[in-house]
């Protein structure tokens, strides 16, 4: 999500007002390839199940990966 974020807007991570992201209390649990989960939900791509989890090891909604996608597009 960031990568395509920076691909289509052009900037670097360096560049970005949130460069260290939000943080979750489950942070321990993200997988170590999703190392920009606090960035892309820093920049409203992405959002946690609730304020302060990911839920990374959670299985994904039909909904949530709906809205996904369609954020893709539309940010």
């Amino acid at each position: 999500m960031v990568n395509a974020y920076l691909q289509a807007t052009g900037k670097k991570l360096q560049e970005l007002p949130v460069t260290q992201g939000v943080t979750f209390t489950d942070e321990g649990s993200i997988s170590d390839w999703a190392t920009y989960v606090g960035v892309a939900s820093g920049l409203n791509l992405m959002n946690g199940t609730n304020e302060s989890e990911f839920a990374s090891q959670e299985d994904t909604s039909r909904a949530q990966a709906a809205v996904v996608t369609t954020d893709c597009f539309i940010k």
